[in-house]
C-alpha cells in the first residue's frame, strides 16, 4: 500500500509539472485534469473527481487536426504571396442555423484569395463543410441560431475561446479569428493597414478591434488601454510568447466556467482587465500588460510582459458605427461587423447596407463552386472575378507567378538587370483591341514584356492566360467613350487591378494606356523615367496634365493638382504599405464618387492627404515631390515621394501633333487625350506615326503582320526578318554581342579593351565593300560583328557573325546622297543605341569603305591611347576638306565630325552616351532629308552650345582635355576628342600631292577612303586608284623583304567560304 501510496504521488507530481508547463483548457486538458486529481486523491481521500469536460470529436480521422491547421495557415490560398504571414492562419465560426451568415462571409473572403477554417459548432455543420474546410469546436454543440445573450449565444461563444486555445497548444501558429458576420470589403491583411502592419511587425501578443459605442469611434480613445475589447475580430500570435497567450486563453475560459451568465467577450476582457490590475505582490504569472509600445513595462522580463495594441478603428468597422456613416469619411472600411443589432435578419440589413451581403452566396452551396450573384462584384475585392474559361480557372492560382514572370519590362530578361522587378501593364477590353493591338506593335518593335489587363471576358478568351489576366470588378466589353458611366467604372477597376498586383506580387509598375504608345524605347537611362526609375528614389513617377497648347516651364517640377494615370509608374517593392495604402484610398473614393474617374479619384485622394494638418495625419507625414526638402526631419518610411517624367519626352494629347514633332520637344511616347472618340484618337497617333493600320486591323498576336507603315524609325530592337537562324538568335543578341567584345580573335591580345566591341555595317548591295574590309581586318587578328542592313546579307553572313539592323531595311546599295543612303545612315545610329542600351559595351564602328592597313589599336596610336586612357566619351574622326588635314585644325572643337569611323564608351557614363544617340535620332526622325553625320553632329553641337539656364542634360561639353568643365559634376561632362587625322585618313586627303604618303604608307596605320563624288568630284577617281595600287605594291615588297613568304600581308586575295578568290585590292570599287 506504501509503495502504491508513493507511485500515485510520484505520478500526479509528474502530471502537475506538465499542467503547469502546458496549460491548457478544461475541455482539452479535462483527462489530465482528472487524472492529477485522481492521483492526488489517493493520496488523500481515496476518492477520485470526476471530470466536467471532455474534448468531443466526432470526425474520423481527428488525430489529423493539427496538420489540417498547418496545411491552411498562410491567410492565401497562394502560399508565395505574403510568405512573412505563413504561420498565420484565420478562422472563423459557425453552427447549422448561422449557415447563411456563413457562406456570406465566405464568398468576400473566397473573392480575396483568403484560405480558412471553421470552427464547426455542431456536428450537422461539420457534416456539411467536410473535414477539409473544418474541425469540431471543443465542448458542447449547439445547432440552431443562438440570438445575441440567449445561454446558447454563451456557451457557443465561450466554446470558441476553448476552440481557439486548442489550435494555440497544438500547433503554436498565429490565429485571426473573425465572427461570420464580420465581413471584409477588402484584404484585411494588406501591409498599408494597421492590422497588417502589426501583424508583420512581430512586437504583438494581441491585436484586438475596440468595443465601440455608438455613434462612431471617439479619436481620443484609439490606443488608449481599453476596459472592453471585441472578440468578433482579433489576431493572437501563438509564437510569440506561447505561455504567456495560452495562460490569457485558459484564464478566460476559467472565467466562462464561473460565470456561465457572461459571454466569451465579457468573460475574456474582464479577466484581461482585473489580470492587468493586479497589484505586484499579486502578480503570479503575467508581469505586465504594455498597451501600444507604451513605456510601462520598462525594465521588465520581455518573456512576462503581454504585449496588446487595438487596430485602427477607421478601418475595420464596428456596427456601433451606422452603414450610412460607414461609407463616408473619416472611415476607410476594410471591414464590417454587423453588431449592436438583434438576430440574423437585421444582422443582414446592416451588412446590405455596406454592401457586403451577397444573396445568392448566402442561399446556395458556394462550397468552392462559382454561383451567380445578383449583386456587383465588391468594388474593393483584389482578386480577379472567375470567366468563364478553362484556362483562367487553371491559371487564376497561378496568377502571381504570371506576374512574375513578365517582370523585367524586356522580353530578354539580360537586358535592363536593374529593372528585373518592374513590370509593364496596359488594359483593354474588346471594343478597344484595335488600340490595344496598336500599342502592341509599337511596344514589341522595343523587344518590350508586358501583359493586358483584360476589362471583359471576351478580350480574355482572344489574349488567352499568358499575356493577359481578369480585371479587378465589373467587366464591360464595348468601347466606353470619355466621360460615360462605363468609363469611369472601367478606369477605376484599373486602380483595383493595380493595387492587386501591388498587392500579390510586390513589384514596380509601369502602366500604359492603350492610346499612350511608344515612339522609342520609353525606359532608357538616358530618358527622365527610365533614370528616375533606377535612381530608386521615387515610390511614383507621374506624367503631369497638360492644358494647350502644351507645356510650360515654370509647371515642371512643380507641384501638382493634377496628373495623369495614363502613363505612370509605381514602385511595389520601395515602401510597399505607403504605395498600397495610396491606391486602396483612391478606391474607396472611386466607391463614394461612381461619377468620376480613376484620374480624378485618385489625384483627388492624393491631393487630400497631402494637405491633412498635422494633427489629423494618420498614415502619410508627408509628402516630398521631386526631391523637395518639405519632409526634412521626417520619418523615411512615412514619406510619400513622388515626381513627374519629363513632359517634353513623355508627350500629352494637350500637344498638336505638329509641335510634337518639332523642338524642344523629343517624343518618345504620345498620349492621344484631349478628343473624344476612337477615330479622333486613331487621327492623332497618325499624325505623329504611331499608328499602325495594319497591326490594328489584324490579328497581331505574336505573329509577324505586313504592315502598310514604315518600321518605326526610333525602334531600338531589330526587326524580325524572314530566317529561322534569326529567330533563334533574337534572344541571345546580348550575349552575341559580349561574346565577340574585346577588339581581336585572341582575347588574351588586349585585355584592357576586353570590354570594347568593332562594329561595321552592310547591306547585299555593299556585299563586296564589305568583304574587302574584312579582308584587311581578318589579317590583323581582329574580332568584329556586321550590322546587317538587309534580311538578305543577314542570311548571307548568319547569326553568328552578324545581326539584324533597327529600323527600315535597304537591300539596294545607297549613293551618298539618295533617300536610301539618309535612311541606311541614320539606322546604324539606331543599332549603335541599341548595342549601348544592351551591353554598356564600348564600341569602334567602322564603315565598310573605311579600310584597315595596320593594326588601329595599338598603344603607339592615337586612337589606342586614348581608348585606353578611359578619359573619353568620344573619339571621332575629324570631317577633313581637301586636300588634307592642317594642323591648326587638330584637337580644336569641331563644327562637324565623322561618322564613319569612331568610338564611344557605353561603361563609362552610359546615360551621358545614350542621350546623345537618343537625341541624333529624334533629329533623324525629324529631318529624313539629312543623313547620320549632319543629324547626330548638328545634334550635337546644338547641346554643346545651350545656355546654361537650358541646359537640361549636358552640363558641358570637354573636348580634348581642355578646362572649360572645371567645377562641373563628372557625370554630366560629354568628354570627347578627335583621333590623330594623319594616321586615320579621311577621304579628301590626296594621296598624289607628295611621295612623302606613298613612302611613309607603313607608318599609316589606317586608310580611310570615302570618295564621295559631291566633295572630291571624278577625275579624283583614277588617281586614287592608282595611288592605292603602287602603295598596295611598296607593302608588298616591303613585306617581303621582312619576312620571305609567311607575312599574313602577303597574301593578296581573300577566300571567304562559298566565293572565288577575288583580289582583295581590286575587290574595292570607288564609286561609293
Amino acid at each position: 500500500m506504501r509503495r502504491a501510496w508513493l507511485i500515485a504521488l510520484l505520478v500526479g507530481a509528474v502530471f502537475s509539472i506538465v499542467l503547469e508547463r502546458y496549460s491548457t483548457l478544461e475541455g482539452y486538458s479535462g483527462i489530465l485534469k482528472s487524472w492529477t486529481r485522481r492521483f492526488s486523491s489517493i493520496a488523500t481521500s481515496g476518492q477520485p473527481e470526476n471530470s466536467k469536460i471532455s474534448l468531443r470529436t466526432s470526425s474520423q480521422g481527428n488525430q489529423d487536426v493539427p496538420q489540417l491547421l498547418r496545411d491552411h495557415a498562410g491567410l492565401y490560398l497562394d502560399k508565395t504571396r505574403a510568405p512573412e504571414l505563413r504561420n498565420a492562419l484565420l478562422l472563423t465560426a459557425a453552427n447549422y442555423g448561422y449557415l447563411d451568415m456563413l457562406r456570406n462571409w465566405e464568398c468576400y473572403a473566397r473573392k480575396l484569395g483568403l484560405d480558412w477554417l471553421v470552427v464547426a459548432l455542431d456536428d450537422k455543420v461539420y457534416r456539411e463543410l467536410g473535414p477539409e474546410r473544418s474541425f469540431p469546436t471543443v465542448g458542447e454543440r449547439h445547432g440552431s441560431y443562438e440570438r445575441f445573450g440567449s445561454p446558447g449565444f454563451r456557451i457557443v461563444g465561450c466554446n470558441k475561446l476553448r476552440s481557439m486555445l486548442y489550435v494555440l497548444v497544438e500547433t503554436q501558429l498565429d490565429v485571426v479569428f473573425s465572427d461570420g458576420d464580420s465581413v471584409f470589403k477588402s484584404d484585411p491583411f494588406l501591409p498599408s493597414l494597421s492590422l497588417g502592419s502589426m501583424m508583420r511587425s512581430g512586437k504583438y501578443d494581441m491585436i484586438y478591434g475596440r468595443k465601440i459605442i455608438p455613434p462612431g469611434v471617439k479619436k481620443d480613445e484609439y490606443h488608449q488601454e481599453p476596459i472592453k475589447g471585441n472578440t468578433g475580430f482579433y489576431y493572437v500570435s501563438g509564437r510569440r510568447k506561447p505561455r504567456i497567450m495560452q495562460r490569457m486563453f485558459n484564464i478566460s475560459i476559467q472565467w466562462c466556467d464561473k460565470r456561465p451568465d457572461q459571454d466569451d467577450q465579457e468573460n475574456f476582457w474582464d479577466a484581461l482587465v482585473v489580470e492587468r490590475k493586479r497589484k505586484p505582490k499579486d502578480k503570479d504569472f503575467f508581469a505586465c500588460f504594455r498597451h501600444c509600445d507604451g513605456s510601462q513595462c520598462s525594465g521588465v522580463e520581455a518573456e512576462k510582459v503581454f504585449d496588446y495594441c487595438d487596430m485602427s478603428p477607421w478601418e475595420y468597422l464596428d456596427g456601433a458605427i451606422q452603414p450610412t456613416d460607414a461609407l463616408k469619411a473619416p472611415y476607410h472600411m476594410v471591414s464590417y461587423h454587423a453588431t449592436w443589432v438583434f438576430g440574423k435578419e437585421l444582422k443582414q440589413q446592416k451588412l446590405k447596407a455596406v454592401e457586403l451581403w451577397d444573396a445568392a452566396c448566402a442561399s446556395k452551396g458556394f462550397m468552392g463552386k462559382a454561383v451567380a450573384s445578383d449583386s456587383p462584384a465588391n468594388s474593393a475585392s483584389l482578386v480577379p472575378q472567375p470567366v468563364q474559361s478553362e484556362t483562367a480557372v487553371a491559371q487564376s492560382g497561378q496568377l502571381p507567378q504570371l506576374l512574375r514572370k513578365h517582370a523585367g519590362l524586356y522580353l530578354d530578361k539580360t537586358r535592363a538587370p536593374e529593372l528585373s522587378n518592374a513590370l509593364l501593364l496596359t488594359a483593354a477590353n474588346y471594343g478597344y483591341l484595335d488600340m490595344l493591338q496598336n500599342w502592341e506593335c509599337y511596344a514589341r518593335k522595343f523587344g518590350l514584356d508586358w501583359l493586358v489587363v483584360a476589362l471583359d471576358d471576351k478580350i480574355y478568351q482572344e489574349l488567352g492566360p499568358e499575356r493577359s489576366f481578369p480585371t479587378v470588378g465589373e467587366r464591360h466589353g464595348s468601347y466606353e467613350p470619355f466621360g460615360s458611366p462605363g468609363f469611369k467604372i472601367v478606369g477605376c477597376n484599373k486602380l483595383r487591378s493595380m493595387l492587386y498586383v501591388l498587392v500579390e506580387a510586390q513589384l514596380d509598375v509601369v502602366f500604359s494606356d492603350s492610346d499612350s504608345v511608344f515612339k522609342s524605347d520609353p525606359f532608357l537611362p538616358s530618358l527622365s523615367l527610365g533614370s528616375m526609375m533606377r535612381s530608386g528614389k521615387y515610390d511614383m513617377i507621374y506624367g503631369r496634365k497638360i492644358i494647350p497648347p502644351g507645356v510650360k516651364k515654370d509647371e515642371y517640377h512643380q507641384e501638382p493638382i493634377k496628373g495623369n494615370t495614363g502613363f505612370y509608374y509605381v514602385s511595389g517593392r520601395r515602401k510597399p504599405r505607403i504605395m498600397q495604402r495610396m491606391f486602396n484610398i483612391s478606391i474607396q473614393w472611386c466607391d463614394k464618387r461612381p461619377d468620376q474617374d480613376d484620374q480624378e479619384n485618385f489625384w483627388d485622394a492624393l491631393v487630400v492627404e497631402r494637405k491633412r494638418k498635422p494633427k489629423d495625419k494618420d498614415f502619410f507625414a508627408c509628402f516630398r515631390h521631386c526631391d523637395g526638402s518639405q519632409c526634412s526631419g521626417v520619418e523615411a518610411e512615412k514619406v510619400f515621394d513622388y515626381c513627374d517624367m519629363s513632359p517634353w519626352e513623355y508627350l500629352d494629347g494637350a500637344i498638336q501633333p505638329t509641335d510634337a514633332l518639332k523642338a524642344p520637344y523629343h517624343m518618345v511616347s504620345y498620349h492621344a487625350t484631349w478628343v473624344f472618340g476612337k477615330e479622333l484618337k486613331q487621327q492623332k497617333l497618325k499624325a505623329v506615326d504611331l499608328w499602325d493600320a495594319a497591326c490594328a486591323s489584324k490579328g497581331f498576336m505574336g505573329k509577324a503582320v505586313a504592315s502598310d507603315s514604315p518600321a518605326n524609325s526610333a525602334s531600338l530592337v531589330p526587326q524580325p526578318v524572314q530566317s529561322e537562324t534569326a529567330v533563334a538568335q533574337s534572344g541571345q543578341l546580348p550575349q552575341l554581342l559580349r561574346k565577340h567584345a574585346g577588339l581581336y580573335l585572341d582575347k588574351t591580345r588586349a585585355p584592357e579593351l576586353r570590354n570594347a566591341l568593332l562594329l561595321t555595317a552592310a547591306n547585299d548591295g555593299y556585299l563586296d565593300m564589305l568583304r574587302n574590309w574584312e579582308c584587311y581586318a581578318r589579317k590583323l587578328g581582329l574580332d568584329w560583328l556586321v550590322v546587317a542592313l538587309d534580311d538578305k546579307v543577314y542570311r548571307e553572313l548568319g547569326p553568328e557573325r552578324s545581326f539584324p539592323t533597327v529600323g527600315e531595311r535597304h537591300g539596294s546599295y545607297e549613293r551618298f546622297g539618295s533617300p536610301g543612303f539618309k535612311i541606311v545612315g541614320c539606322n546604324k545610329l539606331r543599332s549603335m543605341l541599341y548595342v549601348l542600351m544592351e551591353t554598356q559595351l564600348d564600341v569602334v564602328f567602322s564603315d565598310g569603305d573605311s579600310v584597315f592597313k595596320s593594326d588601329p589599336f595599338l598603344p603607339s596610336l592615337s586612337l589606342g591611347s586614348m581608348m585606353r586612357s578611359g578619359k573619353y566619351d568620344m573619339i571621332y574622326g575629324r570631317k577633313v576638306k581637301p586636300p588634307g588635314p592642317t594642323k591648326d585644325e587638330y584637337h580644336q572643337e569641331p563644327i562637324k565630325g565623322n561618322t564613319g569611323f569612331y568610338y564611344v564608351s557605353g561603361g563609362r557614363k552610359p546615360r551621358i552616351m545614350q542621350h546623345m544617340f537618343n537625341i541624333s535620332i529624334h533629329w533623324c526622325d525629324n529631318r529624313p532629308g539629312l543623313d547620320d553625320q549632319e543629324n547626330f553632329w548638328d545634334a550635337l553641337v546644338v547641346e554643346r552650345k545651350r545656355k546654361p539656364k537650358d541646359k537640361d542634360f549636358f552640363a558641358c561639353f570637354r573636348h580634348c582635355d581642355s578646362s572649360q568643365c572645371s567645377g562641373i559634376e563628372a557625370e554630366k561632362v560629354f568628354d570627347y576628342c578627335d583621333m590623330n587625322p594623319w594616321e586615320y585618313i579621311d577621304g579628301t586627303t590626296r594621296l598624289d600631292a607628295a611621295p612623302t604618303f606613298l613612302t611613309n604608307m607603313l607608318k599609316l596605320t589606317s586608310r580611310y577612303l570615302r570618295e564621295d563624288r559631291e566633295e572630291i568630284g571624278d577625275v579624283a577617281e583614277g588617281e586614287l586608284l592608282a595611288a592605292c595600287h603602287a602603295a598596295e605594291e611598296q607593302l608588298r615588297n616591303d613585306a617581303d623583304t621582312q619576312d620571305s613568304g609567311t607575312s599574313p600581308q602577303k597574301q593578296q586575295v581573300c577566300r571567304d567560304e562559298g566565293s572565288q578568290s577575288t583580289p582583295c585590292w581590286s575587290a574595292m570599287p570607288l564609286d561609293v
